[in-house]
């Protein structure tokens, strides 16, 4: 063989090599471009994940936009409207042990604004002069402030306890403080701003179970889901699905047709001293989830409307309850 033939088979051969490492180029460019699509004869289908890295703490603001209208026996009607905002942090310290994770939760701040008729009441807890600290309502809203707590998620992915030793001393204290000197509105306010239901209302921002399986986009799965409103305990069997994939970000919808209370009584803004009984409480809502590619909540929304009726001695009322809430990724940062 010449030395003309050998360059021109060396050539070819190169040719080849090079045509073949685009195709192997293209094929690992377009894996990654789908994300964590899984790929088949199908379409694609999606792993949601959801995480903190242990090194990364997240800074979360929560917004809560609520309005009541309440109507008595007698036709007269109440209507009021609160407005909030709490900044907490999310850190977890460990991985995951046993499929169960340990976050750290801290309620750093609250900004607090009530409107009833012209009556205006503000708090803000960063101001040297907060505002109206002994306003009832603020009262309730205000317990989780300051509170550092463990949030502790299950293999499944739901919150299977609240705990922390602020939380022990503050029920303690509650409880033995209180005996002669609080009433049952007054001892409920308080515990129930430590409760699981209001502490994970307020900083468990995914709400909802996702499938251990990968899905596809447009389909649905069943989670759970509870909500607490007007510090009413809320819980339905929801639908969720992926609606919107855009560069690996999904946005994810829960639907909830079928809000019902737990049983029990709870404290109404206005009328002191004692619990009420919720009767038909029922409601709907959606629910609304950002998650980035590396499994982070950037954003999450919900409008909820509900309607009970409750009676205070023989003067039955009606409420109805729509409320907004969102919790938005303010900043990440690495400890």
């Amino acid at each position: 063989m010449g030395y003309f033939s050998a360059f021109t088979l060396l050539q070819k051969i190169a040719v080849l090599f090079f045509f073949a490492g685009l195709l192997v180029s293209s094929n690992l460019i377009n894996a990654f471009s789908q994300d964590e699509a899984k790929k088949g004869d199908g379409p694609p289908q999606y792993l949601l994940t959801w995480g903190i890295p242990a090194t990364i703490t997240n800074v979360y603001k929560m917004t809560e936009t609520t309005n009541v209208w309440r109507q008595f026996s007698d036709s007269t009607v109440k209507q009021y409207k609160r407005e909030y905002t709490y900044y907490f942090s999310l850190k977890a310290p460990n991985p995951t042990d046993k499929g169960f994770l340990t976050i750290e939760v801290s309620t750093d701040s609250l900004f607090y604004k009530f409107t009833e008729g012209t009556a205006v009441y503000e708090f803000d807890s960063q101001a040297d002069n907060p505002g109206a600290v002994n306003f009832e309502d603020l009262k309730a809203i205000s317990v989780p402030l300051g509170k550092n707590f463990d949030m502790i998620f299950s293999p499944y992915g739901d919150v299977a306890e609240v705990k922390g030793e602020k939380l022990d001393w503050f029920r303690n204290y509650v409880t033995e403080q209180g005996k002669g000197y609080l009433d049952s509105a007054s001892n409920f306010l308080w515990l129930d701003g430590i409760s699981k239901e209001r502490l994970q209302y307020i900083c468990d921002v995914k709400k909802i179970l996702l499938p251990k399986e990968p899905v596809f986009k447009d389909s649905t799965w069943v989670s759970p889901f509870g909500f607490q409103l007007e510090s009413i305990n809320f819980s339905d069997t929801v639908k969720a699905k992926i609606t919107q994939i855009i560069e690996g970000y999904k946005t994810i919808v829960v639907k909830s047709d079928n809000l019902k209370s737990v049983p029990g009584n709870t404290r109404f803004y206005g009328i002191k001293g004692q619990l009420l009984p919720v009767e038909n409480a029922t409601g709907r809502g959606t629910f609304t989830i950002s998650l980035t590619p590396k499994g982070t909540i950037r954003r999450a929304e919900g409008d909820f409307s509900v309607e009970l009726t409750s009676k205070v001695r023989r003067d039955v009322f009606k409420e109805r309850i729509t409320t907004n809430v969102v919790w938005e990724l303010v900043t990440q940062f690495k400890e």
